[in-house]
């Protein structure tokens, strides 16, 4: 019954041409039933990868696009801003015990603001391109990642920021760029 041929999941002896084990139902080591096994592991792991990307692709886009946008606005527009944080009831209530500060204070410290998030926006799209491309794995983890701390005025952004920043790195096998042996010797 047997061709000296061992399941390697059970150790019961399987016989010649088998291509599953009769006792655990595992495929056969060579057999035509592993290759289709392996295939279609292989091809759930792409389904994945690819879901991952599109993932990451969408969030980065939602955060890159508004970022951008309103930075440029508010550099654009920085004199009707600064003039309406100015003449807020509730900042000249503020201002009444924080004499130093001055309508010119206020236009440097929203301009900071706008160049940061402006920056933020741009970094957060080098790494969309990253991802979308699928290279330059480092560059998109290490751009997002500066990205989210531009966001220190914002919590909430600076947190989102780095979940995605550690998505992008932990989605290192996506990239074409990144030597397949490397996440081996990692482990």
């Amino acid at each position: 019954m047997s061709d000296g041929k061992f399941c390697i999941k059970c150790g019961c002896a399987v016989p010649a041409g088998a291509q599953y084990c009769q006792q655990c139902g595992s495929p056969i080591a060579g057999s035509d039933a592993e290759k289709q096994r392996d295939d279609m592991y292989k091809e759930y792991d792409n389904a994945v990868k690819d879901a991952r990307m599109t993932w990451l692709t969408f969030l980065l886009v939602i955060y890159a696009v508004p970022a951008i946008i309103w930075a440029a606005w508010a550099l654009m527009d920085m004199t009707a801003i600064t003039n309406t944080i100015w003449n807020n009831t509730e900042f000249q209530s503020w201002l009444a015990s924080h004499s130093t500060v001055t309508i010119d204070t206020v236009r440097t410290y929203v301009t900071a603001i706008a160049y940061m998030i402006l920056a933020s926006g741009v970094l957060t799209a080098v790494s969309l391109v990253c991802v979308v491309k699928r290279k330059w794995w480092m560059v998109a983890v290490i751009t997002c990642f500066i990205a989210a701390f531009l966001c220190i005025g914002s919590i909430f952004g600076m947190l989102i920021g780095i979940l995605v920043g550690w998505m992008i790195y932990s989605a290192k096998d996506s990239f074409t760029d990144v030597p397949k042996d490397a996440d081996k010797e990692t482990q």
